[in-house]
């Protein structure tokens, strides 16, 4: 687009809407994100600069009681009940009020508390059937195409 020109379009060549377009996908495993305003890193600098951005040391807490957190907490709930149509903080069996205590990442954990819960499907081979042969191939048979 010409620098100084007042309108919100442009006409392409054919060729050149292609690599005006194209230039946007990212290689392959390159993420292209961008961030503006307050949110980009010269932003997040001058405040950390200016001491009006404190970053947190270690992990956030997982139980944190701030009005600001509650109500995160309470549309995350709203947003899976819209897309599943199923509470997930009301218990199915009792229907009483249920609360997030932890989450677990340890896939061995995970596995050992499904297995004890007989959850975990183990991939099963397929049955041996006794006696079966197994056939051979069927031969095949070349036969000339003629009109």
């Amino acid at each position: 687009m010409v620098a100084g020109a007042n309108r919100n379009f442009e006409i392409f060549d054919p060729l050149d809407f292609l690599a005006a377009v194209t230039c946007h996908i990212p290689n392959r495993g390159e993420h292209l994100v961008r961030y503006y305003g307050w949110y980009s890193s010269v932003q997040r600098d001058r405040r950390q600069r200016q001491g009006r951005e404190k970053l947190p040391l270690g992990p956030a807490p997982l139980s944190d009681d701030t009005p600001t957190a509650r109500s995160m907490r309470a549309s995350w709930a709203r947003f899976i009940k819209k897309v599943f149509a199923a509470d997930p903080l009301v218990c199915p069996d009792c229907g009483g009020a249920m609360r997030i205590v932890a989450f677990i990442e340890d896939q061995r954990v995970v596995r050992a508390i499904l297995v004890h819960l007989l959850l975990w499907d183990e991939p099963r081979p397929p049955p041996v059937t006794q006696g079966a042969v197994p056939r051979a191939p069927a031969e095949l048979e070349y036969l000339p195409w003629v009109e």
